[in-house]
Formats: C-alpha cells, structure tokens, sequence
C-alpha cells in the first residue's frame, strides 16, 4: 500500500503540461469575430471540443484507476509473497547462522583435534625416524660383525683343517710309535728269550764239552780277544731289519726248537743244568762264529786265501747241527748280509750256511 499511495501522490503532484487547447484558447481569447453567431459556433466548436477531450481524459482516468488497482492488487500479492519469502529467508538465514555458528564450532574443535594429532603424528614421526636411524645403523653394525664372523668363522675353519690334518699326522705318528713300541718290546722280549736260551745253552755246552773232548783245537789267546772284538761287533749292529725280515727269516722261540733223533736224552726235555751247559755251548760258538766273520772280512780285505776259512766254519757247523739252533746261531750272520754282500767271494758263504741250515732243520 505504501508504494501506491507514493504513486498516487507522485501522480497528483506532477506539473500539468501545457496542451495545445490551452493554447488556442488563450489565443481565442484575444480574437475578434465578425459577428455573434460565428463567435457562438466558435464557442460551440470548442465547448464540443473540450467536452470530447474530457470524455476521454475521464475515460482514460477510469482506465487508470482500474490499471492501478490491478496493479496494486497485484503489488499487494506480490508484496505478500515478497514478505513471506523475506520471512523464509529471515527463517533460514537464522538457521543457517546457528547452522554456521555450529559449523564453527566443529570447524575449531575439528581444527583443534586436527592440530594436536597432526602434532602427535609429527612427534611419533620424528620418533620413528630416530628408530629407523638407530636400527639402520644397528644393522650396519649387525652386518659389519657379521663379516668379522664370517671371517673370523673362515678362518677358524682353515686352523681347525690345519688343526685336523696336524692332529690326523700326529695320530698316524703315534699309531707308527706304538707299533714300533710294540715290536720294540717283542723284540725286547725276543732278545730276552734269546739271552736266557743262550744261557741256558751255553750252560749245556759247557757241561757237554767236559763230558767230550774238543774236536777242534782250541783258540789261542789273540783269537780269543778277536772273538770277543767280533762278538762286540755282531752285537752292535742294528736290529731294525729283524723287524722287516720275511716269515722265512723270523725268530723262533725258545719253546719251538726240538732236539734231533742224535741227542742224547731220546727227545725229552732237558733238565735246567742242561738246558744252561747248551745255552753257554751257544755263546762260545756265536763268539767263535763272530771271530769267523771278522777274520773273514779281514781277510778278503787283505786279500788272502779266503779258502782256508772253510775248514773252521764247517766244524762249528758240525758242532752246532746236534744242537738244533742253526736259525738261532747264524742271527747275525744274516745281520750282516747286506754288508756282505758286496764283497767278492762272500756269496758263497751264503749259499753254504743256507745249505747247512737246511740240513740243521732235516736234522
């Protein structure tokens, strides 16, 4: 209503043009008729004039008022729809500030929230990166020990081969040891068996060369320190190729050797007294047997008759065939071989005392 009424009275107070009527008139008021009746159809004329014109200014009026009350009834509705879409609007602009006033509130708590855990995931970061820092370098070092392992590992396997193989050389060693000691001891018991089987032989020896009279002269005075330089001679030489000799030229014991069908006690055993005669019938005969050897060497050395050595070797063949200790007896003789054999004439010394022994054994 307020915009009509401003209408209106913008309307009412408007300044009134100045039409060509008016004009005419106040020129017609200044004119001169002729006459009455033409001045009176004059008037006439323009009284129908005016009349028609206010006709229409009231027709135009009419046509007016009904625009405007149109216009203003739809003023009106259109106010009304203005107003109540203000109201809404008011409305929801009110909502919408408390939904903004709400939305910033969530927005400063959310921000707030956002920015203690984004500063809490930027310490546990920071944390992470320090962990991280500190296990790359503990693997650093992992790994740097674990090639010093490695290396120390290499080369303790080499010490522990070395080791090995030094350990495997000394068990072998002392595997050969052992069973050189053990047949250093048989030896050594061999040796004593021997000793107190010559002994014992030598003993019976004496006691059957007071019972019988010696076949052979006996030896002078030099010959008799020969036989013990001979004897001292045969004894020194080593008994490692005892060790290394076949199965043919292995020693019997003492409990081995039997008493040929000569003997004089008919196959038993003998008695003590006996047994020592024979073994010191032994010694004399392996010194007698030394001294021949030594003579031998001298002599082939001096280059004189190597023939006339026969003789003395046969009877103390003969001597000891009745003993039965051929094998015994000529130990050091086959002691001596590899030194023998280079000498000229010395073979046949070998081939005759392998002879003999083979008549002792048949014996």
């Amino acid at each position: 209503m307020g915009i009509i009424t401003k209408l209106f009275s913008s309307r009412q107070h408007a300044p009134r043009r100045v039409t060509p009527s008016s004009v005419s008139t106040m020129e017609d008021s200044g004119k001169t008729f002729s006459s009455e009746e033409e001045e009176a159809s004059y008037w006439k004329d323009l009284a129908m004039t005016y009349k028609q014109r206010a006709e229409n200014t009231q027709e135009e009026l009419r046509e007016f008022q009904e625009g405007s009350r149109e216009y203003e009834a739809e003023l009106e509705t259109q106010l009304q729809q203005i107003e109540t879409r203000n109201r809404d609007l008011l409305s929801e602009n009110n909502r919408l500030r408390l939904e903004l006033e709400t939305i910033k509130d969530k927005f400063e708590t959310q921000h707030s929230e956002g920015y203690r855990q984004i500063s809490a995931l930027e310490d546990d970061l920071a944390q992470t990166k320090a962990i991280k820092d500190q296990l790359q370098k503990y693997i650093r070092e992992l790994e740097q020990a674990n090639d010093d392992l490695e290396r120390a590992k290499r080369a303790t396997i080499m010490s522990l081969e070395d080791f090995e193989q030094r350990l495997n050389q000394a068990i072998e060693r002392n595997a050969f040891l052992e069973s050189e000691l053990d047949e250093k001891e048989n030896l050594l018991e061999s040796v004593q068996r021997l000793k107190d089987e010559a002994r014992d032989l030598r003993q019976e020896l004496a006691v059957q060369q007071k019972q019988e009279k010696p076949r052979t002269p006996m030896p002078s005075v030099v010959e008799a320190d020969r036989t013990d330089i001979a004897v001292q001679a045969t004894g020194s030489v080593p008994s490692t190729p005892v060790a290394h000799r076949g199965p043919g030229a292995s020693l019997n014991t003492p409990g081995t050797f039997r008493r040929g069908p000569d003997d004089s006690t008919g196959g038993t055993p003998l008695t003590p007294a006996a047994r020592i005669s024979a073994l010191n019938i032994v010694g004399d005969l392996l010194r007698k047997v030394g001294f021949v050897i030594s003579s031998c060497l001298l002599f082939v050395l001096l280059g004189e008759a190597f023939d006339l050595l026969l003789e003395p070797l046969l009877a103390l063949f003969q001597g000891l065939h009745r003993a039965g200790k051929v094998l015994q007896l000529l130990l050091g003789i086959r002691e001596l071989k590899c030194g023998l054999n280079t000498v000229p004439g010395l073979q046949q010394i070998h081939l005759y005392l392998l002879n003999e022994q083979m008549k002792a054994l048949k014996l």
